[in-house]
C-alpha cells in the first residue's frame, strides 16, 4: 500500500505566522510569492485561487508592499487596546 501525498492548507489569516514546519515568516514569503506574480501581469483572480485567499486579500498584500516594502507584508495586529483616559 502506498502512503498518501501529506496535504498542507495554507490559510491567510494565522495566529502566530508560523505552521508546523515552516518557522517564521513563511506567511511573508507566501504573500511576497503572490504579490511578485501579480506584478509579472498575473491576474489578481488566479494569483488568488493558487493560494487559496480572495481577491481582496491579494489586493490587500500588493497595496502593504507598494506602502512598506516587505515590511508591509507582515501580519498586523487586529487586537483591540483599551486606552486609559486621564481625568
Amino acid at each position: 500500500m502506498t502512503a498518501l501525498p501529506r496535504l498542507v492548507i495554507i490559510s491567510a489569516r494565522g495566529g502566530s505566522g508560523e505552521s508546523p514546519g515552516q518557522g517564521p515568516g513563511w506567511q511573508v514569503k507566501h504573500r511576497y510569492r503572490a504579490v511578485m506574480e501579480v506584478l509579472d501581469r498575473s491576474p489578481v483572480s488566479e494569483v488568488a485561487v493558487r493560494y487559496g485567499v480572495s481577491r481582496q486579500s491579494v489586493y490587500t498584500w500588493r497595496a502593504g508592499y507598494a506602502a512598506g516594502g516587505i515590511v508591509g507584508l507582515r501580519e498586523v495586529s487586529r487586537r483591540w487596546r483599551m486606552r486609559s483616559t486621564v481625568a
